[in-house]
């Protein structure tokens, strides 16, 4: 399966199930998590990831509706 349709297959199963998403933005970390993140990630600003702006999340945690 090529990657695009992985992700429409992916996107569509995310859709069929009731899912509660938080997305983690960089400006949502303290001054030290984000310094561990640019070292982690090998850069020293974080408009060269735009993360500077809020667009583009870190992370996105999902979790599963409870019925």
């Amino acid at each position: 399966m090529n990657q695009l349709r992985r992700f429409f297959y992916f996107a569509a199963m995310m859709e069929a199930m009731s899912v509660n998403e938080v997305l983690i933005y960089f400006s949502d970390l303290t001054e030290e998590a984000q310094q561990r993140v640019l070292a982690a990630a090998g850069i020293q600003d974080p408009k060269e990831a735009n993360w500077d702006s809020d667009i583009v999340p870190l992370a996105t945690i999902s979790f599963e509706a409870e019925e």
